[in-house]
């Protein structure tokens, strides 16, 4: 068990029994606790380091949060379900990526922004404010990326790209570590129901399963979903 607030020091703390008994550790209680102030906001933004570091550390083999049934309007703020149903922290928990290297999307079907198979250590998820869907990627900026895989066909493709950014910027796409080129993504505000849908044509040029990558020239991005479309 551990309740640091400090992710990288409970991660360092399970890696310690790792390279005393050189084996797996289980984590099998974690929150931010003890002289933890943050509020709901900052158990979520601990929640989202936790799960990042976890799901990247190969010596972690089980994790569970502490706990289910919790508050949200008092400290600790932890609690996944509240009054019959997923708090928003509960639906981070259940629904943030698992890094699956070996999931591979479709194409014609949209695909939530949350499950990314990488990603930059600053990425952060929420309860997406969209119409649809559980998360949404929240504040992205020029320093971040995050990639997916997916069966893509060649030629021209429409990719349906879901967002809210407070001003115009261009989304920068590329396959496989290849450029596709930047395209433009026009402000739709910052309000929790300002979302816009691009759709960006796209000339794939060869048939198969594609790390595609997005990352920006700049701005407060938010991600809820996408399909590329043939």
């Amino acid at each position: 068990h551990s309740y640091m607030e400090a992710a990288s020091a409970t991660i360092n703390f399970g890696n310690e029994f790792t390279t005393k008994y050189n084996k797996k550790y289980w984590l099998t209680e974690f929150c931010a606790w003890g002289d933890f102030n943050g509020g709901y906001d900052g158990q979520q933004r601990f929640m989202n380091d936790m799960l990042y570091k976890l799901e990247k550390d190969d010596n972690c083999e089980r994790y569970a949060w502490f706990k289910f049934d919790g508050g949200i309007t008092s400290k600790p703020w932890n609690g996944l379900y509240f009054k019959r149903a997923l708090t928003e922290i509960g639906k981070l928990y259940m629904y943030y990526s698992t890094f699956d290297q070996n999931v591979v999307y479709p194409s014609n079907k949209w695909i939530p922004a949350e499950h990314f198979r990488n990603a930059s250590e600053k990425i952060k998820c929420y309860a997406t404010t969209d119409t649809d869907g559980n998360l949404e990627i929240n504040s992205f900026s020029d320093e971040d990326f995050v990639e997916y895989k997916v069966a893509l066909e060649a030629g021209e493709n429409i990719l349906h790209f879901r967002y809210q950014v407070n001003r115009n910027i261009k989304l920068k796409i590329s396959l496989d570590g290849v450029s596709l080129g930047e395209f433009a993504l026009t402000e739709t505000g910052e309000k929790g129901d300002a979302w816009g849908t691009a759709h960006i044509k796209l000339d794939i040029p060869s048939a198969g399963d594609k790390v595609v990558k997005f990352t920006t020239n700049g701005g407060i991005l938010n991600i809820n979903r996408f399909a590329f479309e043939n």
